[in-house]
Order: C-alpha cells, then structure tokens, then sequence
C-alpha cells in the first residue's frame, strides 16, 4: 500500500501480510490501497471496539520507510503511540510491538479501525444542541493536524536528502572504483584507497548545491562525468 505522510510530496511504500482478519466483515485494505496519516494516539486509550478490523504486519524495503517508522514508533518515549491514517475504505493505525518478549526485536504492525460506524451510532445518541460545540472540536482538531503536518513535512524532508545522498554516495563509489580499474590500478594497491577516497570527497563537493537541496537524484551520467574529469585530474590519465 502507498501511505503519504500528509504534505503530499513524501509517499511511503509498505507491504502488509494478514494476520487476523476482520470479525464483521471483509478486509478494507490491500495491496493497492491508499492512506494518509492524521495523527498520533496514545494506542492504550482506545476503545476496545474499535480494534475488531483486520491485523497486518508491515514489511518493506525502502530505507525511508524503515526511517519513518524507525523515528515515529521505536523510540522509548513513542512507546504507547499509534499513527493513525484515513483511506478509502475508513481508517486505519501502524504501531511497534515485540513478538517476543524475549528478544529486543519489534516489529510494525497495522490494524483496521472500527471508528466510523461507531462514531455514527454515537452521534445519533447526542442532542441536537450539541453540534456547535462539535463544530469547535472539529476546529481544535484541524488546527492540531495542521501543527502536525508542519513538523512532519520537516521530518520527511531530511529522510528524502538521506535518501538522495546515499545514493549519490553509491554511485560515485561504483563509478571511481571502475575508473581506476581501468588505469590499471588494483585496489590492493596503497595508491588506490587514497585517490579513492580523494576522489568521492572531490566529487561531493562538486555536487554540494545539488545535495543540499535535491528534487531529484543526480543523473548517473553526471555523476559519472564528474568522476572522470577528477581522475583524468589526479592521475593524467
């Protein structure tokens, strides 16, 4: 499933495996599902009835999502937290457990949300007099979202220039390594690990404005480019 954190430009991919499914009806998520995260919950407060949706364990292999997750819930103080996040289909929420107690391993989890058709019940029990007052938590709670979403937009961006840089990082490396290669030179030579090293901090510094602030990885073909023309610098060659 695709999860958007909200500000609309970082979109999450995460991979759900069924552990129980629902009690009262079919499951509401799958694989091409799409939600966007609302809020953090204190997960121990909720109501019983509104965990009776379908469970999942999450998986992926994007480091991004690994990061998010990592700083959202694995934290010692995000101990009791849930994400909660909306779909199509209703609302759904990502929180961290241990399997087993006895090992220091956690996992991601997500379960469906029972919310709306509670919440449905609920409103046709309240007096009609009471929907101005509900107009101002709808408020509250908009403006809370609204702080919320700031400060994760900050977040995402980070984890967005790690993600850029890492690569970069990869790329370069594979890229002065063939260079030197093809100068003859063995990496079991001591010249090579200096140059190399030489090299990728040069080619970093070339491309600082595009690190600083990337909208795209840098092209391989640039950066490639950029690789030759320091080598062709530093061995005249």
């Amino acid at each position: 499933m695709k999860l958007d954190l909200g500000d609309g430009t970082i979109v999450l991919d995460v991979d759900l495996q069924l552990n129980n499914s629902a009690g009262d009806g079919p499951q509401k998520l799958s694989p091409t599902s799409c939600a966007r995260v609302l809020a953090y919950i204190d997960r121990l407060k909720l109501p019983l009835w509104v965990l009776r949706g379908a469970a999942y364990t999450c998986w992926s292999e994007s480091p991004t999502t690994a990061a998010y997750f990592r700083s959202k819930l694995l934290k010692k103080r995000h101990v009791r937290r849930g994400i909660i996040a909306s779909h199509k289909e209703g609302h759904c929420m990502f929180y961290a457990s241990q399997p087993d107690p006895e090992k220091l391993v956690f996992e991601i989890y997500c379960v469906e949300l029972d919310i709306l058709s509670c919440r449905h019940r609920l409103d046709l029990q309240l007096p009609k007099s009471t929907g101005a007052s509900g107009e101002v938590l709808d408020n509250l709670v908009a403006r809370r979202q609204q702080r919320q979403l700031r400060s994760r937009s900050q977040v995402s961006t980070h984890a967005q220039f790690a993600d850029v840089k890492r690569q970069f990082v990869k790329t370069a490396a594979s890229c002065i390594r063939s260079g030197l290669r093809l100068r003859g030179m063995p990496e079991a030579q001591p010249e090579f690990q200096l140059l190399y090293k030489t090299t990728l901090s040069t080619v970093e510094f070339a491309h600082r404005h595009d690190l600083n602030a990337p909208r795209h990885p840098v092209p391989f073909e640039l950066v490639q480019e950029s690789v030759e023309t320091v080598l062709r610098l530093f061995t005249g060659t």
